[in-house]
C-alpha cells in the first residue's frame, strides 16, 4: 500500500455499487510513497469513462497519464494516452494508444511505444502489435533496444498477457572495468517468449541468446505476500556474469575485479540483506559460467531462499583441471554463513590462487573443507573461522623454499651451528610425490599436526597453526634424510641420512620466513655418526669371531648388519644343541 499520498481530486465520480462513472475528471497526485518507489508530482484526466464490471462493459475517451517518480536514486517518467476505447462482452471499438517512458541518471533510457487499434472483447481485449523502443546509455556503454509483443487484458478479471513477446538489444562501448587492449564487440540480446501477469501472479517463459549463446527460463513470482515468492529455473549454454553485470552496472558502482574473499580488508562489509527481498527456489545451469576469477564447466546451482535464510543444496561443476562438488548457507538475520566443498583431481596451486590468491603449493589432488563463520564484516569472519579441512597432493611442490638445496650447505652450517633463515621466494621450491595435511579450525586459527610428506630422498612430517584472522602462520616442519643421490646433494646428504631437521615456518602468509635450525641438528648429527661406526665396527668384529666370510666377496651381495649376523649364528648354534 502507498504510504503518505497527497491527492487533490476535481470534476465528476460516482459509483452506485457495481458501477463505476467518471468525467470529466483530474486526479493530481502530489506525492505517494511505496517502499522505494516515490511519486510526485503525476496526474490523471479524462473525458469520460464507465467501467461495469457486471455487464462486462468498459468506456475510456481521452484518456492521459502522466507520472513522475524515483525509484531509489533513479528518478523515472510514464506518459500515456488512449484516445477510445469501449468494449463489451460481445464487441469493441476504440483506437490504439501510445505513450513515451524515461529514465534519468547514471542509467538514461528514453523511448516511446504505441499499439495498433484493439480488438476482442471485455475478457480478452487484445492490443496487437505493441511497439516499444529504447535507446540511451548504461555507464560508459550506449543501449538500443525494441520490445514488440501483443498484449492481451482481461479487464474483469485484472489480468495482463504478453504473448509473441520479442525483444531484441545491442550494447556497444567500451566497459571501462575491461582489459583496455581487449577489442570489445558489441553484445548482442535476443528473446523470445510468453508472460502473464494478474494482481497475484507472473509467471513467464522465454528463450532466446546471448551473442551466439543461448539459453531458456521459465519460472513464476507469487506477488500476494509481504514477500515476493518466485520459482525459477534458467539454462545457458554459456553465461559470462563479469561481461553481463559490466553491461547492465553504470560506471560509478565500481569495477569487476579478481580479488578473491580472502584478500578483501578486514574492514569491508558482508551484505546480506539483499537476502530477505525475496523467497524462492531457484535452479542454475550452464555448460560454461564466468564469475570473477572462476571458470566453470558443466555448472549447476540449486538453491532457496527463505525469510532471508539462503540455503545452497548443490553446487557442482568442472574446474582448476578436475571436479567439485558443494553446498552453504548464508543467514541474513544472524549473519551466520557456511561452506563445505569437496574438490578432486584439481590443479591445487589454481585452486588456491582463485578461492585464496596464495601460491604456495604446485600438485594434483584432492580438497576437503567444511567451515562455518559469522560477522558483519570480512575481518570478522575470518576470525570466528571453524570447522575442517583436508589436503592429498601427489606430483607437486612446496614453493617458497628449495630444501634440497638448503641441505647441501649441511657441513658449514653445522661447523657455524648458526640456524638458516630465508624468506620465502616464490622461484624457490621442493619437490615431493605425495603429501597429505588436515586441519582443525577453531576461532579463526587453524591447527594441524599430521603433516606428511613424501620425495625421493626426504620424508617431512610436521604441526603447528595458521592464523587466519591475523593472516600468520607459526609451524614447525622436521625433514628427514632417508636417500640421497649425486643429483640431490651427494656426501652432503648422505651426512644427515637419518637425521631430523627442524624447519620454523613464521610470519604473515605474503612474506614466510623458514629457518633451518642447524643449532639443534649439530649434537643429532654426531650421535648418528658416531651409531653408524659403530655399527660398521661390530659388523667387522662379530663377522670375523663368528667365521661369517666377508659381505665384499660378492658385489651384488647385500651387506648384513650385525643383528642379521647375529641372528643367523645363534639359529645355526640352537640347531647344533637340538641334533
Amino acid at each position: 500500500m502507498f504510504d503518505a499520498v497527497s491527492l487533490v481530486l476535481e470534476g465528476a465520480l460516482a459509483w452506485d455499487g457495481s458501477t463505476v462513472r467518471a468525467g470529466p475528471l483530474r486526479l493530481a497526485l502530489k506525492s505517494a510513497t511505496l517502499g522505494e518507489v516515490s511519486l510526485a508530482p503525476s496526474s490523471l484526466t479524462l473525458t469520460r469513462a464507465l467501467f461495469d464490471p457486471g455487464a462486462r462493459r468498459l468506456e475510456l475517451e481521452t484518456l492521459e497519464l502522466a507520472v513522475l517518480g524515483r525509484q531509489s536514486s533513479t528518478p523515472f517518467e510514464l506518459a500515456l494516452n488512449w484516445p477510445k476505447l469501449a468494449v463489451d462482452a460481445t464487441q469493441l471499438e476504440g483506437s490504439g494508444l501510445s505513450g513515451r517512458v524515461k529514465l534519468i541518471g547514471s542509467i538514461a533510457l528514453e523511448g516511446g511505444f504505441e499499439s495498433a487499434a484493439p480488438s476482442g472483447s471485455f475478457n480478452a481485449l487484445r492490443l496487437p502489435g505493441v511497439d516499444l523502443t529504447l535507446a540511451g546509455s548504461i555507464g560508459e556503454r550506449s543501449i538500443d533496444g525494441s520490445v514488440k509483443t501483443d498484449v492481451v487484458l482481461n479487464a474483469g478479471a485484472g489480468a495482463v498477457s504478453l504473448e509473441g513477446l520479442e525483444l531484441r538489444a545491442v550494447l556497444a562501448g567500451r566497459d571501462p572495468s575491461a582489459d583496455p587492449s581487449a577489442d570489445q564487440q558489441p553484445l548482442q540480446l535476443a528473446v523470445h517468449g510468453s508472460a502473464d501477469a494478474d494482481a497475484g501472479m507472473v509467471q513467464w517463459k522465454l528463450n532466446g541468446a546471448l551473442d551466439t549463446n543461448h539459453f531458456d527460463t521459465s519460472g513464476r513470482a507469487a506477488l500476494a505476500g509481504a514477500v515476493p515468492h518466485i520459482k525459477a529455473s534458467a539454462r545457458f549454454d554459456s553465461l559470462d556474469l563479469n561481461q553481463l553485470l559490466a553491461a547492465v552496472r553504470p560506471a560509478a558502482v565500481g569495477t569487476t575485479t579478481t580479488t578473491s574473499a580472502a584478500t578483501e580488508p578486514a574492514d569491508t562489509p558482508v551484505q546480506l540483506d539483499g537476502l530477505q527481498a525475496v523467497n524462492g527456489e531457484f535452479v542454475l545451469e550452464a555448460g560454461a559460467l564466468v564469475f570473477r576469477q572462476y571458470t566453470v564447466a558443466d555448472a549447476r546451482l540449486v538453491a532457496t531462499l527463505d525469510k532471508g535464510v539462503l540455503r545452497v543444496s548443490t553446487l557442482s561443476g568442472r574446474a582448476w583441471g578436475g571436479s567439485f562438488a558443494g553446498s552453504g548457507s548464508a543467514d541474513a538475520n544472524t549473519g551466520d554463513v557456511a561452506a563445505k566443498l569437496d574438490a578432486r583431481g584439481v590443479n591445487v596451486n589454481a585452486l588456491l590462487k582463485d578461492v585464496a590468491d596464495k601460491d604456495l603449493l604446485e600438485g594434483t589432488g584432492n580438497v576437503a573443507a567444511d567451515l562455518a563463520s559469522s560477522g558483519a564484516t570480512v575481518g570478522a569472519l575470518r576470525s570466528r573461522l571453524g570447522g575442517s579441512a583436508a589436503l592429498q597432493v601427489r606430483d607437486g611442490a612446496i614453493k617458497g623454499i628449495n630444501l634440497a638445496r638448503a641441505l647441501r650447505q649441511a657441513k658449514a652450517a653445522l661447523s657455524r651451528k648458526q640456524d638458516a633463515v630465508a624468506r620465502a621466494q616464490t622461484s624457490e621450491k621442493t619437490d615431493f610425490s605425495a603429501m597429505s595435511v588436515s586441519a582443525r579450525i577453531a576461532d579463526g586459527v587453524a591447527h594441524s599436526d599430521d603433516l606428511d610428506i613424501k620425495s625421493p630422498f626426504l620424508r617431512i612430517g610436521g604441526e603447528g597453526r595458521f592464523d587466519i584472522g591475523r593472516g600468520r602462520i607459526d609451524y614447525e616442519a622436521r625433514a628427514t634424510v632417508i636417500a640421497s643421490s649425486a643429483g640431490q646433494g651427494g656426501a652432503e646428504l648422505e651426512a644427515l641420512r637419518g637425521v631430523t631437521i627442524p624447519v620454523a615456518l613464521s610470519g604473515p602468509f605474503d612474506a614466510i620466513d623458514w629457518k633451518i635450525q642447524w643449532s639443534t641438528v649439530a649434537a643429532a648429527t654426531v650421535k648418528q655418526k658416531i651409531k653408524d661406526e659403530l655399527s660398521e665396527k661390530l659388523g667387522e668384529k662379530f663377522g670375523t669371531k663368528l667365521g661369517l666370510p666377508p659381505a665384499d666377496g660378492d658385489p651384488a651381495a647385500t651387506p648384513l648388519t650385525p643383528q642379521d649376523l647375529l641372528k643367523d649364528r645363534l639359529k645355526d648354534t640352537l640347531k647344533g644343541l637340538f641334533r
